[in-house]
């Protein structure tokens, strides 16, 4: 089981268009989005993490338009951040992903990051967590171009 949440976006270069991956079905997912999976899956537990298991988020989205083509930006920064609930702190991993430049476009993104498991390094420490994500496009040198969105709250947990 995955749990699917919307994208916001804002880009304010004319002619430069973000929306839903075409690889992904319309009516569910109407817009550029990121989805939660647990590995292994365990059905609708999707918020709520064993100490020994991974999970990965997956970005999705598109680009179109005249300009989107024109541009030569370095890259994607595709960012999980987890703000501590329970108690203060905050976790944070980010990746980069290329930025495509196909004539005439559109281009579709996927990113999957994937976490480790709590108990191992590089994990998120057992808590309670809101889920934030962020994609930035760096490099253009003229303008922001962003996407936010505002995941569940999750539990990292020892059975």
């Amino acid at each position: 089981m995955t749990y699917p949440f919307q994208l916001e976006f804002e880009e304010v270069l004319p002619g430069f268009n973000i929306g839903p991956n075409q690889s992904k079905p319309t009516p569910l997912y109407p817009t550029a989005m990121c989805v939660i999976n647990e590995q292994p899956q365990i059905p609708l537990k999707d918020r709520v993490i064993q100490d020994s298991q991974a999970w990965d988020i997956t970005f999705y989205w598109r680009v179109w338009g005249v300009v989107s083509n024109a541009i030569t930006p370095d890259h994607w920064d595709c960012n999980i951040y987890l703000l501590r609930l329970d108690k203060p702190g905050v976790w944070s991993k980010t990746q980069p992903l290329a930025y495509s430049v196909a004539t005439p476009g559109p281009d579709d993104y996927m990113k999957q990051i994937t976490v480790p498991p709590s108990n191992t390094a590089g994990g998120v420490p057992l808590g309670v967590y809101k889920l934030h994500t962020s994609v930035d496009l760096i490099g253009t040198g003229i303008y922001p171009v962003t996407m936010v969105g505002e995941g569940p709250v999750m539990k990292f947990y020892k059975p």
